[in-house]
């Protein structure tokens, strides 16, 4: 369903390099750069998740920083784009950190439905 919307999405949204076949000629370095935003919006559309729930989420976490870091009170970091905790996730890249965010919005959406699903990214469990 959400394949659909490729198209439009990569017409207003994705570098025109992540729209070129693989054997094309690269274009020069600065429109190679991938964006967190089209990063999320990717992986977003790969696991059937709406874009802009993924970015919803990716910019209430970390305002869409990378670099972003939250100590906890039982001593653990918070980490990157997704705030993935650091008792369970190992330190990452960027976008493994948006990988995985993106796999557990999927999860999370699938066990406790869409109204649930934030509640459960950040507690780790569905609402009751």
């Amino acid at each position: 369903a959400m394949k659909r919307w490729l198209p439009a999405l990569a017409a207003c949204c994705w570098p025109a390099s992540a729209l070129m076949a693989p054997d094309s000629p690269p274009f020069p370095a600065p429109h190679r750069v991938q964006t967190v935003e089209s990063h999320i919006i990717r992986a977003a559309l790969d696991a059937d998740i709406p874009p802009h729930v993924a970015l919803s989420v990716a910019g209430r976490e970390s305002r869409l920083r990378p670099d972003a870091e939250h100590l906890n009170r039982n001593g653990s970091i918070d980490r990157g784009v997704m705030q993935l905790n650091s008792r369970w996730h190992p330190p990452m890249t960027w976008q493994e950190n948006v990988d995985t965010g993106i796999a557990i919005i999927a999860e999370k959406t699938r066990k406790c439905g869409a109204a649930g699903m934030y509640f459960a990214y950040n507690r780790g469990r569905c609402p009751k």
